[in-house]
């Protein structure tokens, strides 16, 4: 009997597993319309290399790759939750008060990652340093 609920727990597992990261490829005119409003507007030089969406059973997310090597991540409605590029995120995307804290304590770096969820901010520094911040852009924690 156990060996019986052993194999049932683990064909579950494993379905589970292989519907959990199941990103399939979209045409670029299926992202949410907020998602393409905020690439022509932070990334006018780029275009869309590929799209993808995860549609979970709670909700979608997608994920573009640009030209330019840019990773971006949207949630459902189109609102950003993750930027990545090889060189620094568009400043107009990065809240003022995180600039100016990169700015004084970080002169020599460039914000090259920026992700952003229900707690706050985090961004990734050109020298590898990981910064948190609270919705009041309060450093919470600094991971090398």
């Amino acid at each position: 009997m156990k060996r019986l609920f052993f194999l049932i727990m683990s064909i579950i597992g494993l379905t589970t597993s292989a519907y959990a990261d199941d990103d399939r490829p979209i045409n670029p005119d299926a992202l949410p319309s907020a998602a393409t409003q905020f690439i022509k507007k932070h990334f006018q030089s780029s275009t869309i290399n590929r799209a993808y969406i995860d549609d979970d059973v709670m909700d979608k997310d997608y994920t573009v790759y640009l030209n330019d090597g840019t990773k971006i991540e949207f949630d459902s409605n189109g609102k950003w939750k993750e930027v990545e590029c090889r060189s620094s995120v568009p400043s107009a995307i990065v809240p003022t008060p995180i600039s100016q804290y990169v700015k004084k304590n970080y002169p020599s770096c460039v914000i090259e990652k920026i992700s952003q969820d229900r707690r706050g901010i985090e961004i990734e520094l050109s020298n590898g340093l990981d910064i948190e911040f609270d919705k009041s852009y309060r450093v919470v924690e600094i991971d090398r």
